[in-house]
């Protein structure tokens, strides 16, 4: 129901009571305030109410206060605090409720000042154990030659994946959380069930675990985080050759389970799986960081299962995009009040929050080439950290990979993707591209030419994009310079891949004839009841043109959507989309094939309609 003062009032059955919260749904955010030794903690509630709160350090209680009558403006000072520390403290009541009880807040963290110069890193203790030679015995292997030693190139470049996934977590955490990970690699052959357990989800034997880590001169108890990771290998007849056979699962158990350390476990998947381990690791550890934030007081961290259903969707593409989202929205005084791992400090003297020179961490001011001096190196107008948050910093993801050249955020030059406008006001400071398209008049699209629009130079494919809209349609034409499959990739209604009905994946391809072959799905994210799907009566709906011809040597796509409000295909000034374009190429000489992107693999990017 909604009350007097333009709030609302839910009934809370299991509760027994009637609790007031604002119109849009949000709870009371507490605002703190660190002068030297003091910090102050003020907020405003709906109704008059006596508040309490309590102030931690870790898991210790160091302060409780209780105001002595109601209020509706709150505020409690704690003095005598010292500095460098981490704190946190909770409010009650949560929300005001008939009748009144004393619920607390979730946690929330802030710290006292740091010592001038420096910056605080919550620093967890992980390490990754490569099983380097493992064979899979799951099968016959009586007529099978002998296991030959995993090169050691493949070693170095699995090592490679997962330090992708470590600069990941430094970068979008805001360099607030590293991942200080030992690898400790095991040449001796295992069979797979002398490494994994019986069950289906193969769990790592605890005892190998600690028999080789010790044989390395270290012990388990010095780690909160575990990779565990088998090259399991089977001989395939076909090519004569042994092959990694992992298939792009992975499963985790957070440290709540045993109270010492998470694990994450897998078996390698081969360079060029759309499944690719750096995916693996961001992916599986973040359900290890879940488990950290909850039992650290602060449940709030998304689960990386993307699902209305779960209530974690917003605007974000697939896989990685995603939980950089999820990353990128956690308080940055949350990653250093988390109880595993311990605080350590590293000199910053621009306090732009980015390490000056510290070569223990992916990142800092020296390798970036930025300055230690100004956080905002090359005056761009965006603050040297911010800027590292316009990428994902990542190449290879799922089933996609960046086309070069790659363009990572440059904190020394103030126009990125050199078009003109400088990194602080250009929408898309990493893509030379307009970040609109001019809607015509209706049938222009039919009778003018495409406007040229985007250009990718890869070694793997050159292609050009022209773009021209109506009221009614949208059309597309791309060059290639050889017959390619292609994809294009829309999130119509620009709410984010996991919202809506409007998530669309368009694939074409040709025979060296002309034949064109196509498909359309249409992702259905709009049940807040079930998980995204695939939907096929939706798919069938959408209409839509493709046609090949030759210009030269090279092949000309001319694609023609048609308007259909069913899935967010509508074209009128001001509708925003987002986009991505993918090339699927031959990757190595292996045959693996991957999408070459024209933007940053698993991102889309937002587009506006304009009419002039």
């Amino acid at each position: 129901a909604l009350t007097p003062g333009g709030g609302v009032c839910v009934a809370n059955f299991a509760g027994g009571a009637l609790v007031f919260l604002k119109a849009d749904l949000s709870f009371p955010k507490p605002a703190v305030r660190v002068a030297g030794r003091r910090a102050t903690i003020s907020w405003q509630s709906r109704r008059p109410v006596t508040a309490r709160v309590r102030l931690f350090r870790g898991e210790k209680v160091l302060a409780e206060k209780e105001e002595k009558r109601p209020a509706r403006v709150h505020r409690f000072d704690f003095n005598n605090l010292k500095a460098g520390r981490v704190l946190a403290f909770q409010t009650a009541p949560a929300l005001p409720a008939l009748p009144q009880a004393v619920t607390w807040s979730v946690r929330r963290a802030f710290h006292t000042l740091f010592p001038t110069g420096e910056k605080a890193v919550r620093r967890l203790p992980a390490v990754t154990v490569i099983f380097a030679n493992v064979l899979d015995d799951r099968p016959d292997t009586s007529h099978w030659p002998p296991l030959p030693t995993l090169p050691d190139s493949t070693v170095r470049w699995l090592i490679s994946q997962i330090r992708d996934g470590i600069r990941f977590y430094w970068v979008h955490s805001r360099m607030n959380f590293w991942i200080d990970m030992d690898f400790v690699v095991v040449s001796k052959q295992f069979k797979r069930s002398d490494v994994f357990g019986p069950e289906s989800t193969y769990p790592p034997r605890e005892g190998l675990l600690k028999k080789v880590l010790r044989q390395a001169g270290k012990s388990l108890s010095d780690y909160r985080g575990v990779v565990y990771l088998a090259c399991t290998r089977a001989y395939d007849a076909r090519t004569a050759q042994f092959r990694l056979v992992g298939r792009g699962g992975a499963f985790t158990e957070g440290i709540a389970a045993n109270n010492r350390y998470g694990i994450s476990w897998w078996n390698v998947t081969h360079p060029g799986h759309s499944s690719e381990n750096n995916w693996l690791f961001t992916h599986e550890f973040n359900h290890q960081t879940d488990d950290l934030f909850l039992t650290s007081g602060h449940p709030e961290y998304w689960f990386n299962h993307f699902s209305p259903s779960l209530g974690n969707v917003a605007r974000f593409g697939e896989h990685f995009d995603g939980n950089a989202y999820f990353m990128n929205r956690v308080p940055p005084d949350n990653w250093l009040d988390l109880k595993w791992g311990n605080l350590i400090f590293t000199k910053d003297r621009d306090q732009d929050g980015i390490p000056d020179d510290d070569s223990r961490f992916p990142l800092d001011e020296r390798r970036l080439e930025s300055s230690p001096k100004s956080n905002d190196t090359d005056k761009d107008g965006v603050p040297d950290l911010e800027e590292l948050l316009f990428s994902n910093w990542i190449v290879d993801g799922v089933g996609e990979t960046y086309g070069a050249p790659a363009q990572l955020p440059n904190l020394h030059n103030p126009d990125t993707d050199g078009d003109g406008l400088k990194d602080g006001v250009d929408p898309l400071p990493l893509y030379p591209v307009a970040n609109h398209w001019i809607l015509g008049k209706d049938g222009a699209s039919k009778k003018k030419k495409e406007v040229p629009w985007a250009e990718l130079n890869d070694p793997r494919v050159h292609a050009k994009i022209w773009v021209s809209v109506d009221s009614s349609r949208w059309r597309l034409q791309i060059e290639t310079d050889r017959n390619i499959p292609l994809k294009i990739q829309v999130d119509a209604d620009n709410n984010g891949w996991f919202l809506g009905q409007d998530n669309l994946i368009f694939t074409l391809q040709a025979n060296q004839k002309g034949v064109v072959t196509k498909g359309c799905r249409v992702l259905n994210a709009a049940h807040f009841d079930r998980w995204p799907f695939d939907d096929p009566g939706l798919s069938r709906c959408v209409r839509w043109e493709a046609h090949v011809s030759h210009r030269g040597k090279n092949w000309l796509w001319r694609i023609t959507i048609f308007e259909n409000p069913a899935v967010g295909l509508r074209y009128f000034a001001g509708k925003k989309r987002a986009v991505n374009f993918g090339f699927r190429t031959v990757r190595d000489e292996q045959g693996r094939e991957r999408y070459v992107t024209l933007f940053e693999p698993n991102r889309l990017v937002p587009i506006v309609l304009k009419t002039r």
